[in-house]
């Protein structure tokens, strides 16, 4: 009997028989340990999109919600205004050759006590009114009203009295007083100490002009 040596099959490939426990040729890439890399940029940024892609999709949208809120009211605003009829606003002066009528009646003059207690008060005479006359000490009730009545008359003619008022002389006013009180009622009227007491009214004097050549 002939022996003849083996031979490789050449339509198999060239591979390691397996050992004699089944498991097989364990190649040599994997029994070297693996070596740990550090990411590059496009990897660290491929996973930090990664943990936050949720987050940014949620700002994304708000940012959107905002643009087409603000976008929308603009645009409806602007609408508005074009559909409104244009607003007539008054004029300082009315067109030439037409007159300006107005049917509303002008408002009440105000006066000068408008809104306080005096508002309500009698005017001119009527609004001195003295206390009711009564007997005071050595003075029957009588004297007392005829001293009352002097008093209010006075106070009428240094107030009230237009003639008083506009005239130089204070006669008018000192013949109601005491004869030897006149004298020196007097001269209040010529140093100005009268105010206290009286109101007469003097007409402002017009300095002269003078030419300047």
């Amino acid at each position: 009997m002939t022996i003849h040596p083996p031979h490789s099959d050449p339509h198999l490939p060239d591979q390691p028989y397996p050992p004699a426990d089944g498991l097989g040729t364990i190649p040599e890439w994997l029994r070297q340990p693996a070596v740990a890399t550090e990411p590059d940029r496009a990897d660290r940024l491929r996973i930090w999109l990664g943990d936050h892609s949720g987050k940014l999709l949620g700002g994304v949208a708000a940012l959107l919600l905002a643009f087409f809120g603000v976008v929308a009211t603009g645009g409806y605003r602007s609408l508005q205004r074009w559909a409104e009829p244009p607003a007539a606003y008054p004029t300082i002066s009315q067109p030439v050759g037409e007159q300006a009528v107005s049917s509303a009646s002008p408002p009440p003059a105000a006066g000068a006590f408008d809104g306080t207690p005096a508002a309500d008060f009698p005017e001119g005479a009527a609004g001195i009114a003295l206390p009711a006359a009564k007997r005071t000490g050595p003075f029957t009730e009588k004297q007392v009203a005829a001293a009352l009545a002097k008093v209010r008359k006075a106070l009428v003619t240094s107030r009230l009295d237009r003639t008083f008022i506009t005239s130089k002389d204070p006669d008018r006013l000192l013949r109601q007083f005491a004869p030897d009180a006149r004298a020196d009622l007097r001269k209040d009227f010529a140093s100005g100490a009268f105010a206290t007491y009286a109101t007469p009214w003097r007409p402002a004097r017009a300095s002269p002009r003078t030419s300047r050549g």
